[in-house]
């Protein structure tokens, strides 16, 4: 069975270079361009992992981070971001967040998937 990992990023271009660097360890890949089309989906009941932006409007990522861990607190969440801060870095890790990674994503962010999915 093939492991499916979710990607919700407002940002087309960050969406489509995180989704590359996702199937470069050979996982499928599913992409959403908002929270709310993440939620509405079926994703959320099936995806291996989560990756989410911060910055999004409406939903934002710490807020998908939250939804997410109340409907499956066993399913990964990794959250990227722009515009890191302590801050923004310690709400995500004390929401259960396995990794916190600045853009543009690296060797970390697929140390972090890597380790968690494939290994």
């Amino acid at each position: 069975m093939s492991l499916s990992v979710s990607i919700v990023d407002d940002d087309a271009g960050s969406r489509g270079a995180t989704a590359s660097l996702v199937r470069s360890l050979g996982l499928s890949v599913e992409t959403f361009g908002s929270a709310r089309e993440f939620l509405d989906s079926r994703a959320p009941t099936t995806t291996a992992c989560l990756i989410t932006d911060i910055h999004m409007p409406e939903i934002t990522g710490l807020e998908l981070q939250g939804r997410l861990r109340a409907l499956r607190p066993d399913c990964p969440v990794i959250v990227v971001t722009g515009f890191p801060t302590a801050a923004v870095h310690d709400m995500a890790i004390e929401g259960g967040a396995i990794g916190f990674f600045a853009k543009p994503l690296g060797a970390n962010f697929l140390s972090c998937l890597e380790d968690r999915l494939i290994a």
